[in-house]
């Protein structure tokens, strides 16, 4: 949802293969950690990124299409100059 609210038309086909892209190359890698680490530290460094995106996503701020169906429109604004600048 985000990929498509914050990006180009152009882009997005791109960056929606880049994503499926990186969910095989994470999967890889912690097979590959797991063959040479203990269980129990691959999977905390497999918590680490989840944990990061979760504590990024808190702080962006509400899409500007959602608060405009809300009818938050000054807020809309804020976020789209957040978003792409003013």
């Amino acid at each position: 949802v985000m990929t498509d609210e914050f990006s180009d038309r152009t882009k997005r086909g791109s960056l929606l293969a880049t994503i499926a892209a990186m969910y095989g190359f994470g999967n890889a890698l912690i097979y590959g950690l797991g063959t040479i680490f203990d269980w129990r530290l691959t999977a905390g460094i497999s918590a680490i990124l989840p944990l990061i995106t979760l504590v990024i996503f808190y702080l962006l701020p509400e899409s500007a299409i959602w608060l405009v169906r809300k009818n938050r429109l000054r807020e809309a604004k804020d976020s789209l100059n957040w978003s792409y600048g003013p």
